[in-house]
């Protein structure tokens, strides 16, 4: 049994990954955003 704990998903993330994972994190917040304001209305 091997003890060595598998590699942190954020680790193994090229460039290209987190950009996009970044720009969809970017649009949810903007939709929630819209959402919140939406609902103060």
């Amino acid at each position: 049994m091997s003890t060595e704990s598998p590699p942190d998903r954020l680790t193994t993330m090229t460039r290209e990954d987190l950009e996009a994972y970044a720009r969809a994190l970017r649009t949810e917040v903007e939709v929630l955003t819209a959402r919140l304001a939406a609902l103060g209305e």
